[in-house]
């Protein structure tokens, strides 16, 4: 069977590293988009390793 539960948790979790990049470029035209993906991507996996993969059960 299909676990929804994670594959919700990932697709929030790459909406926040859209996201992210989205502020970084807002702030910083030059560097902010890869900046902002960098920094969304790294609290995504901070995020998923501390609480998400407990959350989903994977």
């Amino acid at each position: 069977m299909i676990n929804t539960t994670a594959y919700g948790i990932l697709v929030f979790y790459g909406l926040l590293a859209i996201i992210g990049a989205a502020i970084g470029n807002h702030f910083d035209k030059k560097n902010g988009f890869s900046n902002g993906y960098i920094a969304g991507t790294t609290l995504s996996l901070i995020l998923w390793f501390a609480v998400g993969r407990k959350m989903s059960g994977v």
